[in-house]
């Protein structure tokens, strides 16, 4: 599988809709939760590498529309998880629940 590219491994990308997050004290989010699926909850520290090489794929369904989760270059090189839709300056993460 070495000589794979990379837009052949995406096809293996599994797509992990995101319905929960944990969140810290300072409110960034820390984890992806989907109360329904095996892989969850994910620590931000894995999701990140897991989108950076597009291993996963998470996303918000907002109006039958999937928002990508993206990362964000926050303070102090801190990666930030966020899933903004076309219109507007909103992180949709941040609207979800939190995971019990």
């Amino acid at each position: 599988m070495r000589g794979k590219s990379l837009e052949m491994e995406s096809e293996y990308m599994e797509n992990r809709e995101v319905t929960k997050t944990i969140k810290n004290q300072q409110g960034e989010i820390v984890a992806l939760c989907n109360d329904g699926e095996l892989w969850s909850p994910k620590l931000r520290s894995i999701v990140v590498p897991e989108i950076e090489l597009k291993i996963n794929r998470y996303y918000v369904k907002q109006e039958n529309e999937e928002i990508e989760v993206q990362i964000a270059n926050g303070s102090e090189s801190k990666k930030l998880l966020i899933a903004n839709p076309k219109q507007g300056n909103i992180n949709l993460l941040m609207e979800l629940p939190d995971s019990d």
